[in-house]
């Protein structure tokens, strides 16, 4: 089931309490897909819920509290009265299915189960052959913000957390928006090992703190960047994910509308232990949002070389780059010391 056309733009305020001995937030509430999407005021997406699987805990005149599982492990409250008759039109479209009758004569079971046994293999043949590879498809932009920021928390539990301070934080912020990647990309450095980069859906970039402290510019820390956000996009790493997915785990994502927990974490371990390589898809958009930000690939070719990545990016470079200043002395060195607190 979708979300009704006209509630496509409904937003609303609510509180969300998201355990026993947990104080409720002030979150958003807007309609996704097929989903409820709950966000901060400031739009980052905490979490969302299957609009099949929302039901009602309490009504009162001004206020209804809803939750999405049995558990009731998050309670969603809501006073807007637009937002509750939405949720309530939803829930009743639904429910308004009539059951199958209950009698049914044995032969009429057998049928059945036959059939159903017919069609699950079908479905399991389908999964592995089409589904699978084109899976990644039906993530929505909303999910995959929510995705990216689960995965960026485990990889934080692995590598300690993210650096970040005022000016670092802002002047790496700066150094992102040169390029084309649009208003969501964003760009952290952690202790990731040998891993110069990793890239996480919804244009979320891993920087590794070494090479900011390797990097011989702005110029070649843009090119790395770039690197990461042409990983990032859905066609390269959301499906990338469901290539090692196994059918049963494409199938609790075409079912429960989310990403199994398992495959959340295998996605994560095969991260860090892929080889340090350029896809010749990602070497390609490399090049394009260099040139589009007219600065030139042979710093980041340099850094390729030293961090010992394979790929035939190295004799690229952009006769077209004007060599203009990309931020000023005091903002690199702001990002340069954005690990030492």
């Amino acid at each position: 089931m979708t979300a009704l056309d006209r509630y496509d733009r409904l937003e609303a305020m609510g509180s969300l309490r998201s355990g026993e001995d947990v104080l409720a937030q002030e979150v958003v509430v807007k309609f996704g897909n097929a989903t409820l999407v709950i966000l901060t005021p400031d739009d980052t997406p905490i979490t969302h819920w299957s609009l099949a699987a929302i039901r009602v805990l309490d009504e009162r005149p001004a206020t209804t509290l809803y939750v999405a599982d049995e558990d009731h492990a998050e309670i969603l409250t809501i006073e807007d009265e637009e937002m509750r008759d939405a949720l309530r039109t939803i829930m009743l479209r639904a429910s308004s299915i009539d059951p199958e009758p209950a009698s049914k004569t044995s032969l009429r079971w057998v049928k059945g189960i036959l059939l159903f046994l017919v069609l699950s293999a079908l479905v399991v043949v389908a999964a592995q052959h089409w589904l699978k590879p084109n899976a990644y498809r039906l993530i929505s932009p909303e999910y995959a913000q929510v995705l990216s920021q689960d995965m960026l928390d485990r990889v934080e539990e692995r590598t300690g957390p993210r650096c970040t301070t005022p000016w670092g934080t802002s002047a790496l912020d700066l150094l992102v928006s040169k390029l084309d990647l649009g208003a969501n990309a964003k760009a952290h450095v952690l202790d990731l090992g040998d891993k110069p980069v990793i890239s996480l859906p919804s244009q979320t970039i891993l920087l590794n703190r070494g090479l900011i402290e390797t990097a011989t510019g702005p110029e070649e820390l843009l090119g790395w960047i770039a690197v990461g956000g042409a990983g990032s996009r859905p066609e390269h790493v959301l499906r990338g994910m469901f290539d090692q997915a196994g059918s049963g785990q494409t199938l609790h994502f075409l079912v429960e509308g989310e990403l199994d927990q398992s495959l959340i974490e295998d996605t994560i371990s095969h991260l860090f232990a892929a080889q340090n390589r350029l896809e010749p898809e990602v070497e390609q958009r490399v090049t394009e949002l260099l040139v589009s930000a007219r600065i030139s690939g042979e710093p980041l070719a340099e850094g390729l070389r030293r961090e010992g990545v394979s790929t035939s990016f190295t004799t690229w470079s952009n006769p077209d780059a004007p060599g203009a200043q990309l931020i000023n002395d005091q903002q690199w060195r702001a990002i340069e010391s954005i690990c030492r607190g």
